[in-house]
């Protein structure tokens, strides 16, 4: 009897036991509407984004001292890799005032005018710290050499909130985005830049 009772009190103890809260971030801005430039002719594609294996997940990752700490319960809404093309496809589209700007693994119907790609190298993100990426870009023209550059940008998080580094994380990736844009409008004249 005594066992009966007991094996009761275990299973309705587990039953009232709440799953933790599972959040998903995303690194999109809330209003992607790109503005188009009259002169915005170029095509661009971006990607893939090459990131080092432990950022390679949809867990958000942060450092802690000279530790990382992988979150399992905040989550980007893709993979990282992924969601790091997604908002810098968007960030290029905004800065060059063109729509025809695609995130790997979409496709342009034609060939594209530029191929970018970004390979990250380091990065660090602390609460109450600052996002940080440093890396390797490559603007390939069509039909021309690529050409590369180095990636070193970094945004402040200036609380110890998760929507503050997810924030501070997309304001480099449009940092790195601007730059791009820069570039890419030198070299092929497409369209002029827009500030963000």
């Amino acid at each position: 009897m005594m066992r009966t009772a007991c094996a009761l009190l275990l299973v309705a103890l587990c039953g009232c036991a709440s799953p933790p809260n599972m959040h998903y971030w995303s690194l999109q801005r809330m209003s992607t509407t790109t503005p188009t430039s009259p002169g915005a002719t170029c095509s661009v594609q971006v990607g893939p984004v090459g990131v080092p294996e432990v950022y390679d997940q949809t867990e958000i990752v942060v450092d802690n001292g000279a530790q990382k700490r992988w979150l399992d319960n905040e989550r980007w809404d893709s993979p990282f890799p992924q969601a790091v093309a997604d908002r810098l496809a968007t960030s290029l589209g905004q800065s060059l005032g063109t729509r025809r700007v695609y995130a790997w693994p979409n496709s342009l119907s034609e060939r594209p005018d530029f191929l970018v790609t970004l390979q990250i190298l380091r990065m660090r993100s602390e609460l109450g710290g600052a996002v940080r990426i440093e890396g390797l870009w490559t603007i390939k023209p069509a039909g021309q050499p690529g050409l590369q550059g180095d990636v070193n940008q970094e945004k402040p998080v200036s609380d110890g909130h998760y929507a503050t580094l997810v924030s501070a994380t997309g304001e480099v990736v449009d940092a790195i985005g601007q730059d791009l844009a820069h570039r890419i409008s030198q070299l092929h004249g497409c369209g002029t830049l827009s500030g963000q």
